[in-house]
């Protein structure tokens, strides 16, 4: 479990004669984490910034959204997986969060930041 994991998020609605805006913004921070059972593979820190505006359109079910993910374009690990054999930052030292681990490890990125659009249709 991280130490510190905190977020705060803001949604605010407007009501149109056409449908409705809904616009919502979410920050959260998660502290390093381990991620194997012996602690020698971790994940860092992340902040993570995400928005949307939506419109709901008068079409029941139908619905506009611009949205951006990742704005602040942090890299976020998916996981720290620990290989059989050393790499060249490798010491061969086992402990806990070492920036040198003793073997090598793999750690596949999330997605950077991403901004779109988005037609849903909902029946």
């Amino acid at each position: 479990m991280p130490e510190v994991t905190w977020g705060i998020g803001l949604i605010h609605e407007v009501l149109l004669a056409n449908g409705a805006i809904v616009s919502r913004v979410n920050y959260q921070y998660r502290d390093e984490i381990a991620y194997t059972d012996n602690n020698f593979g971790f994940i860092q820190e992340a902040s993570n910034l995400d928005a949307n505006v939506t419109w709901e359109t008068p079409v029941e079910g139908l619905s506009l959204s611009i949205y951006g993910r990742n704005l602040l374009d942090n890299v976020q690990a998916g996981g720290d997986t620990q290989l059989p054999f050393g790499g060249p930052l490798s010491n061969g030292v086992s402990t806990p969060f070492d920036p040198s681990p003793a073997s090598g490890t793999l750690s596949p990125l999330a997605k950077g930041r991403k901004v779109g659009m988005e037609v849903l249709f909902e029946f």
